[in-house]
């Protein structure tokens, strides 16, 4: 039976949980007997380390502020887009341009956004111009 269909007929037998907040209705799903498929549970604690492991590198900053850990995209031999990661006292000065450049490239495309976001709302809104800080 699919997932969606074994949670239809568990719910169907929780007459106790009229509202209920999403621990109890997961209590619920706990306790039926295969209800968690093992490889969706696999999954998804891969999915859920994942995050984890990209929130530590994101937060872990030196003293001045600075991330310890950066990142690259690039592509895999079969043209994937492929996230990595290194910490900065590792780098070498190909490392180093390779993130400075990537930087430049993410703050590019943020400055187009900004400015198509701009402009759609001075068209959408008849607004005189909008001034951005780089302007």
């Amino acid at each position: 039976m699919l997932q969606k269909e074994r949670f239809m007929a568990l719910v169907q037998h929780m007459p106790a949980l009229s509202w209920a907040t999403i621990d109890e209705i997961i209590a619920a799903c706990d306790q039926q007997e295969g209800f968690w498929e093992e490889e969706w549970l696999t999954a998804t604690t891969l999915i859920a380390k994942k995050s984890l492991i990209r929130k530590h590198i994101r937060d872990v900053k030196d003293t001045d502020g600075m991330p310890l850990w950066h990142s690259l995209v690039t592509k895999d031999e079969d043209g994937r887009e492929v996230h990595k990661y290194k910490q900065e006292v590792l780098f070498d000065q190909e490392d180093y341009l390779q993130v400075i450049n990537y930087y430049v490239d993410r703050s590019l495309y943020t400055m187009r956004m900004a400015e198509a976001l701009r402009d759609r709302a001075v068209k959408r809104y008849d607004l005189e111009q909008l001034a951005l800080p780089w302007e």
